[in-house]
């Protein structure tokens, strides 16, 4: 099955997760692949939803709080990982920083998170005929193998041309 997410070029996820300066990318690779198409699509967001919100929040709670990946906090681990269920405690992060520096945390998440939603957002625009053609297709269709995904950018610009030729 294949998704929205997969007309960003694979190795971009691979490039961006390695370069620091492109850190809003590294999360636009992964965020929001149901959402956003179903806003511009749509003009609605349903419940679906959750899980990218989720997705999105934690990967950018992760990329600040365990891989020192903020420019204002800089490279250092925030929080220690209690792996053990003990005495009533639940898989949980022990806080060893101040109530200023979870502030500052929490506007580092807030920050990358909006920069990722505007950035993928921008993406699926800037290739609006292919999301409108995926989006038709899987309406009509219900499912697309990979096969005929990986082939929609040639299919749209097909269909563009055909579409100039009859005017």
């Amino acid at each position: 099955e294949t998704s929205i997410k997969d007309m960003i070029p694979k190795n971009a996820a691979e490039q961006c997760a390695t370069c620091k300066k492109h850190i809003p990318h590294t999360l636009t690779c992964k965020a929001y692949p149901e959402q956003i198409p179903e806003e511009i699509i749509f003009g609605d967001v349903t419940s679906g939803a959750y899980s990218d919100i989720k997705n999105a929040t934690d990967t950018a709670k992760r990329m600040v709080t365990m891989f020192g990946m903020s420019e204002l906090l800089g490279p250092r681990r925030f929080g220690t990982d209690q792996n053990e269920v003990f005495l009533g405690r639940d898989f949980s992060s022990n806080a060893d920083y101040s109530e200023d520096t979870a502030a500052q945390i929490d506007r580092e998440i807030h920050v990358l998170i909006t920069e990722a939603y505007a950035r993928a957002k921008e993406l699926l625009n800037s290739h609006i005929d292919k999301l409108h053609f995926v989006a038709r297709y899987l309406l009509d269709h219900e499912d697309m193998d990979g096969d005929l995904f990986k082939v929609t950018p040639m299919l749209t610009e097909a269909i563009k041309a055909q579409k100039a030729k009859k005017q």
